[in-house]
């Protein structure tokens, strides 16, 4: 006699994720089933260590810089552009 738990690993992943933009991107990269978020191994990891200060930049490393945007000019051109 069949086990009915391993079913629920065939499921369609649209029965447990809710957030529209969240289930098309996982149905797009990962798959359309519960299975495929189990058996899932990414094929590229971006390793970038943070940069707080501008003296520790290293020469062609790639790295995250936090940004702080003090004043914003508009444009004059466009007048509805951020």
């Amino acid at each position: 006699m069949q086990s009915t738990s391993i079913k629920i690993l065939f499921d369609k992943i649209d029965n447990y994720i809710s957030g529209e933009k969240t289930k098309k991107l996982i149905i797009d990269n990962i798959g359309y089933r519960l299975i495929d978020l189990l058996f899932y191994i990414p094929y590229k990891l971006v390793n970038a260590p943070i940069c707080k200060k501008w003296e520790e930049l290293e020469d062609k490393k790639h790295v995250l810089l936090k940004v702080i945007v003090k004043k914003h000019y508009n444009s004059f051109k466009y007048s509805k552009a951020p």
